[in-house]
């Protein structure tokens, strides 16, 4: 019995040596091929500093560019508008002609001058509107605006207040005639530095927390899919892949080693956003109103790298399937825009209600922790559950692309 004891303890042991020593080679084989594919893309200059330096100079720009525009919309909100109103014998031109953000012209083509840009806004009021606002009756203010003007659009903003004020006073203050209400708005009722709309600091983060999920995306994505193409379908039409898949080295070493390389670029073009992120904070007059913390930007990038890890292993699935390079692209723009569809769906979206079937949905469930993230707020369980879903889809897809890749009617389709 102790013999029998001793011959199965050396079988184990020899089938653990056999097993160990077919994983070593197998993981140094993958990671000759990661060396090989990494410096090859290396050397191509071009491609790999526009992986690794365009989302780190786009994203602080156009953000930049954004916060910029929604700062002079407002300081120009409401400032020097010019309105056309259709008489100036009555109490609301008088009203509105003291006011010095306000310049007021009579105007009888109304619809000539908004198409012109002459005017803003055009005014229709009352013929009897100077009777009505003395004895505090109902009168009838009509404000008429342009569909493809901005200015006219902003004008939306800004002269219902006048309006308001206006039918404020006719209600609460009480006038012998309309010379006292003159000589009442010549002195007092200048109340242009009172109105206005604050756009800046709520547009501004909209536009914060609705951009940069999607740029997140697309340059995870980004890094990956520029080379994947090249690694995978360039190699059929290059013809270098027979050559390769005949030196003796077991496929699964090979692919896992391409695999490894798309990735490490994606998480490179990852990292390159979340840092140009990071400088647009550093930067940007709005960075107290983002309020992330080191500890977010580490989370966000742990999140980038995640989502370039899965962007990276379908891209490279992709590439094996397609004959060509050209057909690998036409692939990868589809993907891309079925990855940007949860982002539609997360504009409106309440981080206070996320539940747990939504952190399942890959994508969506990066777009739910990143939303999170921006405003200080990460559930670390929900970044658990995402984690673990995104292994589920990674691992799916790498065993997916390792069937794909021995498979001989796939890898030499014509």
């Amino acid at each position: 019995k102790s013999t029998e004891k001793s011959i199965r303890i050396k079988k184990s042991t020899r089938y653990f040596l056999i097993w160990f020593v077919t994983v070593m080679t197998m993981i140094s084989n993958a990671l000759t091929v990661f060396l090989k594919e990494l410096k090859c893309m290396i050397r191509d200059k071009k491609t790999f500093w526009m992986i690794s330096l365009l989302p780190f100079v786009l994203i602080p720009l156009m953000l930049l560019t954004i916060n910029f525009s929604t700062q002079n919309l407002e300081n120009n909100m409401g400032k020097n508008m010019t309105v056309g109103i259709s008489s100036k014998d009555n109490t609301f031109y008088d009203f509105l002609s003291v006011q010095k953000a306000l310049t007021v012209l009579e105007v009888t083509d109304s619809q000539k001058s908004l198409n012109s840009g002459e005017i803003v806004a055009y005014i229709t009021t009352d013929n009897n509107l100077d009777e009505k606002f003395l004895k505090k009756e109902k009168f009838t203010i009509d404000i008429q605006y342009s569909d493809s003007s901005i200015n006219s659009k902003m004008a939306m903003a800004v002269l219902p207040q006048y309006e308001s004020t206006f039918r404020y006073i006719s209600e609460n203050y009480d006038f012998d005639n309309i010379n006292s209400f003159k000589e009442k708005i010549s002195s007092e009722l200048d109340v242009s530095d009172d109105l206005g709309v604050d756009i800046s600091s709520d547009n501004s983060m909209i536009y914060f927390n609705m951009l940069v999920p999607v740029l997140l995306v697309i340059y995870c994505w980004m890094g990956s899919s520029t080379v994947a193409a090249e690694l995978t379908a360039g190699e059929k039409e290059k013809g270098t892949l027979e050559p390769l898949l005949s030196n003796g080295v077991e496929r699964t070493s090979l692919i896992i080693g391409k695999i490894a390389a798309t990735t490490a670029m994606g998480v490179i073009s990852g990292m390159s956003s979340v840092l140009g992120l990071g400088v647009y904070l550093l930067i940007s007059s709005s960075f107290g109103k983002v309020g992330m913390s080191i500890f977010d930007l580490l989370a966000l990038l742990f999140v980038a790298i995640l989502a370039s890890v899965f962007f990276s292993s379908v891209n490279i699935m992709l590439g094996i399937y397609a004959r060509s390079s050209k057909e690998a692209q036409t692939y990868f723009m589809p993907s891309l825009l079925v990855y940007l569809i949860p982002t539609f769906f997360t504009y409106t979206l309440d981080i206070n209600q996320i539940n747990l079937p939504q952190l399942c949905i890959p994508v969506y469930n990066i777009i739910c922790v990143i939303k999170e993230i921006m405003v200080s707020s990460l559930n670390i369980v929900h970044l658990v559950v995402v984690t673990a879903w995104f292994a589920v889809y990674i691992s799916l897809a790498y065993f997916v692309t390792i069937r794909l890749f021995k498979r001989e009617d796939v890898i030499f389709r014509i």
